[in-house]
C-alpha cells in the first residue's frame, strides 16, 4: 500500500508518496545487521537519500518486504532473500562500526562487491591496458604495507610516516604532504606535533585526498570509494598486488562521513598498522596500495584516462613498480595529467597533433623534480608555488617532501625541512635556504655541496641558492 514519506534533508524535510521512490541500490553494515537503501525521488530533481532497515529480527524475506512495504514494494523476494543470507552469514559485533544515525541527517554507508567489470578496469589503468593483459603481471611484495609512523622519528618528526620498503614512495609522499599541509593549516608548526595530532591530520590527509577525487561538476553524483580486502589472510592480501580484485567497496558522499568512518574498525583494521617492523603479511597490512585503488575508483577509471595525454597507454605503475607521473600528480593536484609544466602544449599540425598536459591551476601542494636540474623537463610555476609552503621531492627514482613552516618570506631567507618515510630518518633536517647566496654556482659533481637534494632545492630557489644544513647529516 502506497504511504507517506518524509525525507530530511539538509535544506529541510520533504515528503513524497512511497510510489515516487526510485529503488537504486542497497548496501549492507553486516556487524549490525542492517540494510541501506539508497533510492532516488525522479520528482525532486533525482534526489539521492537513503533509508536503514534493521533485518535482526527478520524471518523472512518475504516478512521483510510486507514489514517495511513502503519501501521494499518495488524490489524482488528473490533480491532480499539473496541480502538476508549475506547478512546472516556475519555475527553481530560487539564493537559497532559504520556512521552513527544522527537526529537530523543520516548519511548510510553503501557497501557492496567489487564489480568484475570494475576490478579488470582498474586493473587495466593500474598496469596499462596492454601490460595488464598478461595474467602473470603483479606489483612487488614490497608494496604490501599499511599506514604507520616511523617510530625512530617520534621525538625529531613526529608528523613522519614511515614507508616500509622501497615502491610505493610515490603514494605515500603523496600523503605525507598532505598529512603536513593539514598540520600548518591548523596553526601547528609539524616539528612541534604530537602523535595524536599527527594522527588525526593524517586521518584528515586521506579524507582530503579522495574528497577532491570524487568532486564532479554535479555534486549530488560525487562518491568516494573506499576499497577493502575480503578478509586479513596473507592469500588474500598477497593477491591485491595483481589488481583488486574480490575487494568490496565503501561509498561515501560527505567529507566528514569519510573522516569518520576511517576509525571505524572495519577501515582501521585494512588500512593502518602499529607495528612497522612486523614481518608477516598479515601483520603487515595492505593500506598503501588500497588506498590507490580508491583514489583511481573515486576518481574513476574514464575520466583518469582523459586526463592523461595517452589514452590507452596511460598507467599508474611504470618500471620496477615505482609510480608513474600520472598517479603523483592525480594524488597531488586530482588530475591524472602526464606532465609537470603548466597548462597545456600543442605539438605538431593537423592530424598530427597531440595535445600534452599539465597542471591547470595553483595545487594544493607542489612538486619539485631533480630531472629539471638534469634539463630534462620542466616543473611550472604552479606545482612550484603551490597553496602551502609543501613539496613533493623527486630525486631519481624516489619520493619524499620538503616544506617550510609559512608562505610568506620563501624568496627571502627560509628555513626548509626535509623528511623521507623510506629514510628511517631519527634527526631534524632543517635546511636554511639563502637565495643569490652563492658567487658561482655549486660544482656538478660536488655531492657534498650539491648532492640530488640540494639540486632540487635549487629548482625552486635558484642555482645560487646558498644551503646549511644545520649541523644534520645532508641527504646526498
Amino acid at each position: 500500500m502506497p504511504g507517506s514519506i518524509k525525507i530530511r534533508t539538509a535544506c529541510g524535510t520533504l515528503r513524497c508518496e512511497s510510489d515516487d521512490i526510485v529503488p537504486h541500490r542497497f548496501g549492507l553494515q553486516l556487524a549490525r545487521q542492517r540494510l541501506i537503501l539508497e533510492y532516488t525521488v525522479p520528482k525532486f530533481s533525482d534526489l539521492i537519500a537513503h533509508h536503514i532497515i534493521d533485518v535482526a529480527t527478520a524471518t523472512s524475506a518475504e516478512q521483510l518486504r510486507l514489514d517495511h512495504d513502503t519501501w521494499l514494494a518495488k524490489v524482488s523476494i528473490a533480491q532480499l532473500t539473496v541480502l538476508l543470507s549475506r547478512v546472516r552469514d556475519i555475527k553481530p559485533s560487539a564493537q559497532p562500526c559504520g556512521v552513527e544515525e544522527a537526529s537530523v541527517e543520516v548519511e548510510a554507508r553503501i557497501c557492496r562487491p567489487l564489480g568484475v567489470d570494475e576490478a579488470q578496469e582498474l586493473r587495466s589503468l593500474l598496469f596499462g591496458a596492454a601490460a595488464a593483459k598478461n595474467g602473470s603481471r603483479a606489483l612487488p611484495s614490497q608494496w604490501l604495507q599499511g599506514w604507520c609512523f616511523e617510530p625512530l622519528a617520534a621525538k625529531t618528526c613526529p608528523y613522519g610516516l614511515r614507508q616500509v620498503e622501497g615502491g610505493p614512495c610515490g603514494i605515500v609522499a603523496s600523503v605525507q604532504a598532505f598529512l603536513l599541509r593539514r598540520l600548518l593549516e591548523g596553526s601547528m608548526p609539524p616539528v612541534t606535533a604530537t602523535h595524536q595530532s599527527s594522527k588525526q591530520a593524517l586521518l584528515d590527509a586521506m579524507t582530503d585526498v579522495l574528497f577532491r577525487l570524487a568532486r564532479h561538476t554535479d555534486s549530488d553524483s560525487m562518491q568516494m570509494r573506499v576499497l577493502t580486502p575480503a578478509n586479513g589472510s596473507a592469500r588474500v592480501l598477497s593477491g591485491l598486488l595483481a589488481g583488486p580484485a574480490g575487494c568490496s567497496v565503501h561509498e561515501f558522499s560527505s567529507w566528514g562521513a569519510l573522516r569518520q568512518a576511517w576509525e571505524s574498525p572495519e577501515l582501521a583494521s585494512a588500512y593502518f598498522v602499529e607495528d612497522p617492523e612486523a614481518e608477516d603479511v598479515e601483520d603487515r597490512g595492505c593500506g598503501v596500495l588500497l588506498f590507490l585503488y580508491s583514489a583511481m575508483a573515486s576518481h574513476g577509471v574514464g575520466r583518469v584516462r582523459e586526463e592523461a595525454d595517452s589514452v590507452e597507454e596511460v598507467s599508474m605503475i611504470g618500471a620496477h613498480g615505482y609510480c608513474t607521473q600520472e598517479v603523483v600528480n592525480l594524488l597531488i593536484t586530482s588530475c591524472a595529467s602526464s606532465n609537470v609544466f603548466d597548462g597545456e602544449k600543442v605539438l605538431g599540425d593537423g592530424s598530427d597533433q597531440m595535445r600534452l598536459r599539465g597542471p591547470s591551476s595553483r595545487p594544493q601542494v607542489g612538486f619539485l623534480s631533480i630531472f629539471e636540474a638534469f634539463g630534462s623537463l620542466e616543473v611550472g610555476q604552479f606545482l612550484k608555488n603551490p597553496a602551502w609552503p609543501v613539496w613533493i621531492s623527486h630525486a631519481e627514482s624516489h619520493y619524499s617532501v620538503l616544506f617550510a613552516t609559512a608562505q610568506e618570506g620563501l624568496e627571502k631567507q627560509v628555513d626548509v625541512w626535509y623528511y623521507d618515510p623510506l629514510g628511517r630518518q631519527d634527526e631534524e633536517k632543517r635546511i636554511t635556504v639563502v637565495p643569490g647566496g652563492l658567487s658561482v654556482e655549486p660544482d656538478e659533481d660536488d655531492i657534498d655541496d650539491n648532492g640530488m637534494i640540494a639540486k632540487v632545492i635549487r629548482t625552486r630557489w635558484g642555482r645560487l641558492a646558498a644551503l646549511d644544513w644545520n649541523g644534520s647529516e645532508p641527504i646526498f
